[in-house]
Protein backbone atom coordinates (compact mmCIF):
# COMPACT_ATOMS: atom_id res chain seq x y z
CA UNK A 1 0.00 0.00 0.00
CA UNK A 2 1.61 3.63 -0.53
CA UNK A 3 1.82 4.01 3.48
CA UNK A 4 4.85 5.93 4.27
CA UNK A 5 6.94 3.89 6.89
CA UNK A 6 9.55 5.26 9.81
CA UNK A 7 11.27 2.08 11.14
CA UNK A 8 8.93 -0.62 10.95
CA UNK A 9 10.09 -4.03 12.28
CA UNK A 10 9.97 -6.57 9.87
CA UNK A 11 10.60 -10.45 11.00
CA UNK A 12 11.79 -12.97 8.11
CA UNK A 13 11.95 -16.11 8.78
CA UNK A 14 15.61 -17.66 7.29
CA UNK A 15 18.20 -20.97 6.31
CA UNK A 16 21.49 -21.18 6.29
CA UNK A 17 23.12 -24.63 5.32
CA UNK A 18 24.60 -25.59 8.75
CA UNK A 19 28.46 -25.58 7.22
CA UNK A 20 28.20 -22.10 6.27
CA UNK A 21 27.96 -20.61 9.47
CA UNK A 22 29.09 -21.34 13.22
CA UNK A 23 26.34 -18.92 14.84
CA UNK A 24 23.79 -16.82 12.81
CA UNK A 25 23.38 -14.53 16.16
CA UNK A 26 26.75 -13.27 15.46
CA UNK A 27 27.74 -13.10 11.90
CA UNK A 28 24.35 -11.82 10.24
CA UNK A 29 24.49 -8.23 9.47
CA UNK A 30 21.55 -6.67 7.48
CA UNK A 31 22.59 -3.89 5.22
CA UNK A 32 21.29 -1.76 2.24
CA UNK A 33 23.12 0.88 -0.23
CA UNK A 34 22.29 4.29 0.15
CA UNK A 35 23.88 6.79 -2.27
CA UNK A 36 26.17 4.15 -3.44
CA UNK A 37 27.66 3.35 -0.03
CA UNK A 38 26.81 0.03 1.77
CA UNK A 39 25.04 1.16 5.02
CA UNK A 40 24.57 -0.88 7.74
CA UNK A 41 21.09 -1.98 9.54
CA UNK A 42 20.38 -2.85 12.74
CA UNK A 43 19.03 -6.28 13.01
CA UNK A 44 18.31 -8.66 15.46
CA UNK A 45 18.46 -12.47 15.15
CA UNK A 46 16.38 -15.19 17.26
CA UNK A 47 14.79 -18.32 17.65
CA UNK A 48 18.22 -19.70 16.31
CA UNK A 49 17.58 -23.90 16.09
CA UNK A 50 19.66 -26.43 13.94
CA UNK A 51 17.56 -29.13 12.15
CA UNK A 52 19.49 -31.40 10.06
CA UNK A 53 22.03 -30.23 7.75
CA UNK A 54 20.00 -27.06 8.48
CA UNK A 55 20.26 -23.31 10.26
CA UNK A 56 17.27 -21.55 10.51
CA UNK A 57 16.48 -18.35 12.94
CA UNK A 58 14.16 -15.70 12.72
CA UNK A 59 16.04 -12.26 12.34
CA UNK A 60 14.31 -8.72 13.08
CA UNK A 61 15.34 -5.01 11.19
CA UNK A 62 13.58 -1.75 11.18
CA UNK A 63 13.03 -0.37 7.84
CA UNK A 64 11.78 3.01 6.02
CA UNK A 65 9.52 2.93 3.33
CA UNK A 66 7.70 5.84 1.67
CA UNK A 67 5.18 4.18 0.68
CA UNK A 68 4.61 1.70 -3.01
CA UNK A 69 8.65 1.28 -2.55
CA UNK A 70 10.58 -1.49 -3.19
CA UNK A 71 14.03 -1.45 -1.45
CA UNK A 72 16.87 -4.30 -1.47
CA UNK A 73 18.60 -5.28 1.72
CA UNK A 74 21.74 -7.64 1.96
CA UNK A 75 22.39 -10.28 4.30
CA UNK A 76 25.78 -11.28 5.21
CA UNK A 77 26.72 -14.31 6.86
CA UNK A 78 29.54 -16.77 6.98
CA UNK A 79 32.38 -14.98 9.01
CA UNK A 80 33.56 -17.30 11.70
CA UNK A 81 35.46 -13.80 13.21
CA UNK A 82 32.35 -12.07 13.61
CA UNK A 83 31.88 -10.48 17.08
CA UNK A 84 28.39 -10.54 18.36
CA UNK A 85 26.69 -6.89 17.47
CA UNK A 86 26.14 -4.48 20.36
CA UNK A 87 23.89 -2.05 18.63
CA UNK A 88 22.42 1.44 20.28
CA UNK A 89 18.69 2.05 20.82
CA UNK A 90 16.16 3.68 22.73
CA UNK A 91 14.79 0.39 24.01
CA UNK A 92 16.29 0.25 27.61
CA UNK A 93 15.41 -3.39 29.24
CA UNK A 94 16.29 -3.79 33.54
CA UNK A 95 15.54 -6.88 35.28
CA UNK A 96 16.25 -11.00 35.26
CA UNK A 97 13.45 -13.37 33.67
CA UNK A 98 9.88 -12.20 32.86
CA UNK A 99 9.59 -9.79 35.29
CA UNK A 100 11.04 -6.68 33.87
CA UNK A 101 11.14 -3.12 33.16
CA UNK A 102 10.90 -2.04 29.68
CA UNK A 103 11.45 1.27 28.42
CA UNK A 104 12.06 3.28 24.69
CA UNK A 105 11.26 7.15 24.05
CA UNK A 106 7.27 6.37 24.19
CA UNK A 107 6.69 4.49 27.83
CA UNK A 108 8.12 2.53 30.43
CA UNK A 109 6.54 -0.55 30.61
CA UNK A 110 6.98 -2.40 34.31
CA UNK A 111 6.18 -6.24 33.77
CA UNK A 112 4.94 -7.92 37.12
CA UNK A 113 7.61 -9.68 38.80
CA UNK A 114 5.63 -12.49 39.92
CA UNK A 115 3.36 -13.32 36.54
CA UNK A 116 4.79 -11.22 33.99
CA UNK A 117 1.43 -9.50 33.75
CA UNK A 118 1.99 -6.16 32.45
CA UNK A 119 1.19 -3.83 35.99
CA UNK A 120 1.78 -0.29 35.01
CA UNK A 121 2.96 2.01 32.36
CA UNK A 122 4.80 5.55 32.67
CA UNK A 123 3.88 7.61 29.32
CA UNK A 124 7.02 9.70 29.02
CA UNK A 125 5.28 13.01 27.85
CA UNK A 126 5.31 16.27 29.82
CA UNK A 127 4.61 15.37 33.25
CA UNK A 128 5.15 11.60 32.97
CA UNK A 129 1.26 9.53 33.25
CA UNK A 130 1.41 6.46 35.59
CA UNK A 131 -1.48 4.60 34.73
CA UNK A 132 -2.13 1.54 36.90
CA UNK A 133 -4.56 -0.59 38.84
CA UNK A 134 -5.54 -0.95 42.19
CA UNK A 135 -8.94 -1.87 44.19
CA UNK A 136 -10.74 -5.18 45.15
CA UNK A 137 -9.26 -7.95 42.56
CA UNK A 138 -9.68 -11.42 42.58
CA UNK A 139 -6.52 -12.43 44.99
CA UNK A 140 -4.25 -11.61 41.93
CA UNK A 141 -1.04 -8.96 42.00
CA UNK A 142 -2.63 -5.36 41.03
CA UNK A 143 -1.70 -5.10 37.30
CA UNK A 144 -3.64 -2.95 34.36
CA UNK A 145 -3.85 -5.89 31.86
CA UNK A 146 -6.15 -8.59 33.48
CA UNK A 147 -6.73 -10.85 30.69
CA UNK A 148 -6.94 -13.99 30.04
CA UNK A 149 -9.28 -15.85 32.52
CA UNK A 150 -12.37 -17.86 32.26
CA UNK A 151 -14.77 -18.81 34.96
CA UNK A 152 -15.11 -21.85 35.77
CA UNK A 153 -18.66 -23.92 35.43
CA UNK A 154 -21.75 -22.74 37.12
CA UNK A 155 -19.29 -19.63 38.84
CA UNK A 156 -17.34 -21.90 41.18
CA UNK A 157 -14.09 -20.01 40.70
CA UNK A 158 -11.99 -17.27 38.21
CA UNK A 159 -9.15 -19.16 36.37
CA UNK A 160 -7.05 -16.48 35.48
CA UNK A 161 -3.23 -16.33 34.33
CA UNK A 162 -2.51 -13.37 36.59
CA UNK A 163 -3.25 -15.44 39.69
CA UNK A 164 0.66 -17.60 38.65
CA UNK A 165 2.85 -17.72 41.42
CA UNK A 166 5.22 -17.73 38.62
CA UNK A 167 5.03 -18.17 35.18
CA UNK A 168 4.42 -22.01 34.35
CA UNK A 169 6.95 -22.02 31.27
CA UNK A 170 8.19 -18.86 29.81
CA UNK A 171 10.98 -17.73 27.20
CA UNK A 172 12.23 -14.11 26.93
CA UNK A 173 14.26 -12.38 23.76
CA UNK A 174 16.01 -8.80 24.72
CA UNK A 175 17.54 -7.05 21.66
CA UNK A 176 18.03 -3.51 20.19
CA UNK A 177 14.80 -3.31 17.97
CA UNK A 178 12.48 -5.90 20.25
CA UNK A 179 12.16 -7.21 23.75
CA UNK A 180 9.47 -10.32 23.68
CA UNK A 181 7.83 -11.86 26.86
CA UNK A 182 6.06 -15.14 25.94
CA UNK A 183 4.14 -17.19 28.65
CA UNK A 184 2.11 -20.10 28.29
CA UNK A 185 0.42 -22.70 30.92
CA UNK A 186 -3.00 -23.27 32.20
CA UNK A 187 -4.48 -20.60 34.86
CA UNK A 188 -5.06 -20.67 38.21
CA UNK A 189 -7.82 -20.49 40.75
CA UNK A 190 -7.58 -18.03 43.53
CA UNK A 191 -7.37 -21.31 45.59
CA UNK A 192 -4.61 -23.18 43.04
CA UNK A 193 -3.75 -25.72 43.79
CA UNK A 194 -6.73 -27.06 45.98
CA UNK A 195 -9.02 -26.08 42.65
CA UNK A 196 -6.81 -26.35 39.27
CA UNK A 197 -8.51 -27.94 36.58
CA UNK A 198 -6.76 -28.38 33.31
CA UNK A 199 -9.42 -27.53 30.78
CA UNK A 200 -7.72 -24.40 28.71
CA UNK A 201 -4.05 -23.75 28.33
CA UNK A 202 -2.50 -20.08 27.33
CA UNK A 203 0.09 -18.75 25.07
CA UNK A 204 0.69 -14.64 25.72
CA UNK A 205 3.41 -13.00 24.06
CA UNK A 206 4.50 -9.39 24.42
CA UNK A 207 6.69 -7.66 21.87
CA UNK A 208 8.25 -3.72 23.24
CA UNK A 209 10.00 -2.21 20.30
CA UNK A 210 12.35 0.25 20.09
CA UNK A 211 12.12 3.94 19.12
CA UNK A 212 7.53 3.33 18.96
CA UNK A 213 4.95 4.60 20.38
CA UNK A 214 2.93 0.92 20.48
CA UNK A 215 3.77 -2.48 21.68
CA UNK A 216 1.93 -5.42 20.40
CA UNK A 217 0.28 -8.50 22.38
CA UNK A 218 -0.14 -11.95 21.16
CA UNK A 219 -2.82 -14.87 22.29
CA UNK A 220 -3.78 -18.01 21.51
CA UNK A 221 -6.32 -20.04 24.03
CA UNK A 222 -6.60 -23.80 23.30
CA UNK A 223 -9.00 -25.80 24.98
CA UNK A 224 -7.55 -29.48 25.92
CA UNK A 225 -10.38 -30.80 26.73
CA UNK A 226 -14.66 -30.04 26.11
CA UNK A 227 -16.05 -27.29 29.07
CA UNK A 228 -18.63 -25.26 29.84
CA UNK A 229 -17.52 -21.82 31.21
CA UNK A 230 -19.56 -19.75 32.93
CA UNK A 231 -17.94 -16.44 30.86
CA UNK A 232 -14.48 -16.13 29.03
CA UNK A 233 -12.31 -13.14 28.42
CA UNK A 234 -9.88 -12.52 26.06
CA UNK A 235 -8.88 -8.90 26.84
CA UNK A 236 -9.31 -6.39 29.75
CA UNK A 237 -7.78 -3.45 30.65
CA UNK A 238 -8.07 -1.43 34.26
CA UNK A 239 -6.88 1.66 34.77
CA UNK A 240 -7.92 3.24 38.74
CA UNK A 241 -8.70 6.51 39.17
CA UNK A 242 -9.45 9.09 36.65
CA UNK A 243 -6.70 9.52 33.99
CA UNK A 244 -8.59 10.18 30.97
CA UNK A 245 -11.42 12.10 30.20
CA UNK A 246 -13.06 10.68 27.58
CA UNK A 247 -13.56 7.01 26.06
CA UNK A 248 -12.73 6.22 22.25
CA UNK A 249 -13.73 3.35 19.64
CA UNK A 250 -13.44 1.80 16.20
CA UNK A 251 -16.31 0.11 14.12
CA UNK A 252 -16.31 -1.36 11.37
CA UNK A 253 -16.03 1.21 9.78
CA UNK A 254 -12.05 1.77 10.83
CA UNK A 255 -13.46 5.64 12.31
CA UNK A 256 -12.52 6.67 15.43
CA UNK A 257 -15.38 7.82 17.73
CA UNK A 258 -16.00 9.13 20.90
CA UNK A 259 -18.52 8.78 23.63
CA UNK A 260 -20.68 5.96 24.04
CA UNK A 261 -20.91 2.97 21.84
CA UNK A 262 -24.50 2.71 19.95
CA UNK A 263 -25.98 -0.67 20.61
CA UNK A 264 -26.21 -1.83 17.03
CA UNK A 265 -22.01 -1.49 17.26
CA UNK A 266 -21.15 -2.98 20.19
CA UNK A 267 -20.15 -6.50 18.96
CA UNK A 268 -18.13 -4.61 16.37
CA UNK A 269 -15.43 -3.41 17.68
CA UNK A 270 -12.32 -3.38 16.54
CA UNK A 271 -10.71 -0.70 19.00
CA UNK A 272 -10.98 0.88 21.87
CA UNK A 273 -9.22 3.30 24.61
CA UNK A 274 -9.42 6.53 26.28
CA UNK A 275 -7.63 10.08 26.44
CA UNK A 276 -7.74 13.34 28.04
CA UNK A 277 -8.81 16.47 27.10
CA UNK A 278 -6.45 18.60 29.13
CA UNK A 279 -3.53 16.89 29.36
CA UNK A 280 -3.67 15.41 26.03
CA UNK A 281 -2.79 11.72 26.97
CA UNK A 282 -4.07 8.74 25.43
CA UNK A 283 -3.89 4.83 25.80
CA UNK A 284 -5.85 2.91 22.94
CA UNK A 285 -6.15 -0.69 21.84
CA UNK A 286 -6.21 -1.98 18.19
CA UNK A 287 -7.94 -5.01 17.64
CA UNK A 288 -5.92 -6.48 14.59
CA UNK A 289 -6.51 -10.14 14.27
CA UNK A 290 -9.38 -12.20 16.29
CA UNK A 291 -10.61 -15.32 14.88
CA UNK A 292 -11.27 -18.76 16.65
CA UNK A 293 -10.51 -22.52 15.32
CA UNK A 294 -13.55 -24.68 16.10
CA UNK A 295 -16.01 -22.08 17.35
CA UNK A 296 -18.50 -19.88 15.40
CA UNK A 297 -17.27 -16.25 14.84
CA UNK A 298 -15.96 -14.42 17.80
CA UNK A 299 -17.48 -11.55 19.08
CA UNK A 300 -15.80 -8.03 19.05
CA UNK A 301 -17.21 -6.59 21.86
CA UNK A 302 -15.82 -4.88 25.09
CA UNK A 303 -17.23 -1.26 25.56
CA UNK A 304 -14.97 1.25 27.48
CA UNK A 305 -16.45 2.43 30.51
CA UNK A 306 -15.34 5.85 31.93
CA UNK A 307 -16.34 4.52 35.49
CA UNK A 308 -16.12 0.79 36.67
CA UNK A 309 -17.03 0.71 40.47
CA UNK A 310 -13.53 -0.12 43.00
CA UNK A 311 -11.45 -0.32 39.70
CA UNK A 312 -11.77 3.17 37.74
CA UNK A 313 -11.45 2.97 33.80
CA UNK A 314 -12.20 -0.41 31.91
CA UNK A 315 -12.69 -2.38 28.95
CA UNK A 316 -13.47 -6.11 28.96
CA UNK A 317 -13.60 -8.29 25.98
CA UNK A 318 -15.98 -11.11 26.14
CA UNK A 319 -16.03 -13.14 22.89
CA UNK A 320 -18.02 -16.30 22.43
CA UNK A 321 -21.21 -16.07 21.78
CA UNK A 322 -23.70 -16.44 24.10
CA UNK A 323 -25.52 -18.89 22.22
CA UNK A 324 -22.01 -21.06 22.96
CA UNK A 325 -22.57 -23.25 25.94
CA UNK A 326 -19.71 -25.58 25.17
CA UNK A 327 -16.12 -25.13 24.36
CA UNK A 328 -14.87 -28.59 22.26
CA UNK A 329 -11.75 -30.07 22.64
CA UNK A 330 -9.70 -28.73 20.76
CA UNK A 331 -10.87 -25.08 19.93
CA UNK A 332 -8.67 -22.26 19.50
CA UNK A 333 -9.04 -18.50 20.23
CA UNK A 334 -6.59 -16.32 18.67
CA UNK A 335 -5.96 -12.85 18.66
CA UNK A 336 -3.52 -9.85 17.52
CA UNK A 337 -3.49 -6.66 19.46
CA UNK A 338 -1.44 -3.44 19.69
CA UNK A 339 -1.38 -0.80 22.42
CA UNK A 340 -0.80 2.21 21.42
CA UNK A 341 0.06 6.14 23.76
CA UNK A 342 0.17 9.12 21.62
CA UNK A 343 -0.22 12.83 22.20
CA UNK A 344 -4.19 12.84 21.22
CA UNK A 345 -6.49 16.34 20.09
CA UNK A 346 -9.95 15.85 18.76
CA UNK A 347 -8.36 17.89 15.71
CA UNK A 348 -5.18 15.14 14.98
CA UNK A 349 -5.57 12.51 16.86
CA UNK A 350 -8.48 10.92 15.27
CA UNK A 351 -6.65 10.74 12.07
CA UNK A 352 -2.95 9.62 13.73
CA UNK A 353 -5.22 6.68 14.80
CA UNK A 354 -6.97 5.77 11.85
CA UNK A 355 -3.75 6.43 9.55
CA UNK A 356 -1.73 3.58 12.53
CA UNK A 357 -4.22 1.01 12.39
CA UNK A 358 -3.97 0.98 8.69
CA UNK A 359 -0.56 0.45 8.88
CA UNK A 360 -0.39 -2.09 11.30
CA UNK A 361 -3.01 -4.19 9.01
CA UNK A 362 -1.03 -3.95 6.25
CA UNK A 363 2.96 -4.52 7.19
CA UNK A 364 5.59 -4.43 4.96
CA UNK A 365 5.71 -7.69 3.05
CA UNK A 366 9.27 -9.42 2.19
CA UNK A 367 10.14 -11.60 -0.62
CA UNK A 368 13.84 -12.82 -1.96
CA UNK A 369 15.47 -11.35 -4.44
CA UNK A 370 18.98 -12.09 -6.59
CA UNK A 371 21.38 -8.74 -6.21
CA UNK A 372 21.31 -6.83 -9.76
CA UNK A 373 24.27 -7.37 -11.77
CA UNK A 374 25.07 -3.97 -12.40
CA UNK A 375 24.77 -3.17 -8.66
CA UNK A 376 28.10 -1.42 -7.47
CA UNK A 377 28.70 -0.22 -3.51
CA UNK A 378 31.35 2.06 -1.96
CA UNK A 379 33.13 0.72 0.99
CA UNK A 380 31.41 1.29 4.51
CA UNK A 381 32.93 3.84 7.04
CA UNK A 382 32.54 1.02 9.51
CA UNK A 383 33.16 -2.60 9.19
CA UNK A 384 30.47 -5.03 9.24
CA UNK A 385 32.20 -7.39 11.03
CA UNK A 386 35.58 -7.08 12.15
CA UNK A 387 38.37 -9.19 9.58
Amino acid sequence: MGIQRKAEPVEVLLSFSSGQTASLAREIRVAEIKNGVLTEVISQVFSEVRRGSEKICKLLFLADNQGREKRNYLIFYGNPDAELPNYESDLKVRGEGYGLDIENEYFTAILSKQTGQLARMILKREHGLEIYSGGQGHGEPAGIDWAHDYVSDDGIQKMRISLWDECPDFEVVRGPICTIIRRWGFPYSPVHPIFSPARMIMDIEYRFYAGLPYFHKFGHMTAVKQFSPAALRDDEWVITGQSFTDMLWMGPDEKLQTGLVPADTADKLWGIGFFNKDTKDSFFGFFLEHHADGLPELIHNGSPQLYYKWHGQIWSRYPVPKSVKTIPKGAVLHQKNAYVTLPFTMSDGPAKIEALRKELLNPLSTSQAELQSNVSAKASPRSLARL
